[in-house]
């Protein structure tokens, strides 16, 4: 039982909600693969960048994308374990902690990704 009352109001914005996000499903479902590639890039590397910042990391979006091939390589949640040496020789080690924050917030979307791809199918 709700503690609250989920007014009519509320499940009218909802609905509309939920219909809105399907319309733009359907645009983003008919994308090239290309074209999906490189939203789905970009704005991985855009919420990476700003969770991490949350965070008071100090890489740039520049460099989270510099990371992010060099993580992507293998595609595991494990790949910064492995390349971790590379990556912080190629950046300064005052971005050491930012590094980390990057490679765990990418590590957790790819989860979630790929997790909603499974439900999807």
């Amino acid at each position: 039982m709700l503690s609250f009352q989920i007014v009519d109001e509320r499940m009218n914005d909802l609905r509309k909600l939920a219909q809105a996000t399907a319309r733009k499903q359907r645009v983003i479902s008919s994308l090239a693969g290309e074209e999906l590639d490189y939203i789905r890039r970009n704005v991985r590397i855009s919420m990476v960048g700003a969770s991490t910042r949350i965070e008071n990391a100090v890489l740039t979006d520049a460099e989270v994308d510099w990371i992010d091939p060099t993580l992507v390589k293998d595609a595991r949640t494990t790949a910064y374990i492995d390349r971790r040496e590379f990556i912080q020789d190629k950046l300064s080690k005052d971005k050491e902690r930012g590094i980390d924050e990057v490679a765990g917030c990418r590590a957790m979307l790819q989860l979630i990704y790929s997790r909603a791809e499974d439900l999807s199918r």
